[in-house]
């Protein structure tokens, strides 16, 4: 219709007319966005969702909106134009998964501490091979906080990080092994400030 009011009227519509002409615009865009949820089909119910990083499983979508459980039970319901702008990572369809870890420790913190926890990560991959695809260690200065170093260990899953229990396991014993490797070497562990996880 929006075409149809162009050609009828060339450049010359009437204030009325290109007002009709914006609505049916923004309409059409309104109609593309429901569609492109339809057409593009980037999650079915039942999928386990990441929307800007929070975990939500699918449980229902009609023409106008997706129906979205959280992972304290709590429903959602997202307009799809709101999900077609919104970064979704489908988990669901996903092969496999990283999660990374921070540790703080004082800058004094001898260089073969380093390497024998990289050492240390790399039998706890080979003792997890089930699970664990790859653990590494990553350290920079804390820029957070003066005198002290900022670990970040990575922890590759050989599965998309479904079943959540399967994957908080293995979330788990990746922690608690470079706490105890921590603790057997003396090193002072500083506390990072407090988040809620949200996706799991």
């Amino acid at each position: 219709l929006a075409f149809a009011l162009d050609f009828i009227a060339g450049d010359d519509l009437p204030f009325s007319l290109i007002q009709i002409r914006l609505a049916l615009d923004l309409n059409l865009l309104k109609l593309y966005r429901v569609i492109f949820i339809f057409i593009t089909h980037p999650y079915d119910v039942g999928d386990n969702i990441l929307i800007n990083g929070n975990r939500f499983v699918i449980k229902n979508i009609n023409i106008l909106q997706t129906e979205a459980e959280n992972w304290n039970g709590e429903v959602t319901y997202y307009h799809n134009q709101t999900m077609m702008r919104s970064t979704v990572i489908n988990m669901s369809r996903s092969k496999t998964r990283t999660e990374s870890f921070d540790w703080i420790v004082d800058v004094e913190t001898n260089d073969k501490v380093f390497d024998g926890l990289n050492s240390s990560l790399h039998n706890f991959t080979a003792l997890n091979s089930a699970d664990v695809d790859e653990c590494f260690l990553k350290v920079v200065p804390c820029g957070d906080y003066t005198g002290k170093i900022r670990i970040t260990v990575f922890l590759v899953l050989k599965f998309n990080g479904l079943p959540v229990l399967r994957s908080l396991a293995v979330r788990n014993a990746v922690n608690n092994h470079v706490r105890k490797y921590f603790v057997a070497n003396n090193v002072k562990l500083h506390s990072l400030p407090l988040t809620i996880d949200g996706h799991l």
